[in-house]
């Protein structure tokens, strides 16, 4: 498993774009912009991408947000264990695998 960070808008795209990666962890204030904004660029190039959208915002109208820009999931800063973020990427890389060697 290869693990990027980019610091800002600008790098993320760059890195995306370079080498598209299976998930992305995004957070939604990032430096230089808006990450509900990245997300839906990025989705529109790469529909398939998972992206889990990162935040401490959980308000149910900001969720819809998440959801409406192509995000794949949401995960809570406040109330996500370690546990659980590392089981969804599992989930996520697990059924990547599985549909790269063409079993849908």
């Amino acid at each position: 498993m290869l693990v990027g960070l980019a610091t800002d808008c600008k790098e993320a795209t760059e890195k995306v774009h370079s080498f598209p990666p299976d998930l992305i962890f995004m957070d939604i204030k990032l430096l230089g912009g808006d990450g509900l904004q990245l997300t839906k660029r990025i989705k529109a190039q790469h529909e398939k991408l998972a992206i889990i959208i990162v935040t401490n915002d959980g308000l149910l109208e900001y969720k819809q947000a998440i959801y409406e820009c192509g995000a794949s999931y949401f995960v809570s800063k406040s109330s996500s264990t370690r546990h659980d973020i590392m089981s969804m990427h599992e989930s996520i890389v697990s059924c990547k695998r599985y549909e790269k060697n063409g079993q849908k």
